[in-house]
């Protein structure tokens, strides 16, 4: 008998223009449940941030996002245990007012979530 692996994300970046040769960069494990995750980048337009968001990413929290800082790679920013468990994740963008939300919805609502970010 063999151990299934753990649920995890990794990412990967290359230095050259053709992407042939990947490096592993970061590696986050994710809780083993046989819930539906989903995860999908957002690049934020007023701050210029790049976000990594995760749909379901444990049993308690229903999002949580990533934020990337760097060199020090993508740090978590949010793990979100409020919102009810998402069948899909998408972003949404209002292009008169430029606002972008993440939308999580599932069986019973549609939530809408706008990260906002304030330099300190």
């Amino acid at each position: 008998m063999t151990a299934s692996p753990a649920a995890s994300i990794h990412i990967y970046s290359s230095d050259n223009s053709h992407a042939v040769n990947f490096q592993l960069e970061q590696i986050f494990d994710l809780d083993d449940s046989v819930r539906l995750r989903q995860l999908m980048f957002v690049k934020l337009h007023k701050s210029k941030d790049l976000l990594l968001c995760v749909a379901n990413a444990s049993t308690s929290q229903s999002l949580r996002i990533y934020q990337q800082q760097g060199v020090a790679g993508f740090q978590q920013i949010l793990g979100e245990s409020t919102l009810p468990e998402a069948q899909f994740i998408s972003a949404l963008e209002l292009p008169t007012t430029q606002h972008q939300f993440l939308a999580l919805g599932n069986a019973d609502a549609i939530l809408l979530v706008e990260p906002q970010f304030t330099k300190l």
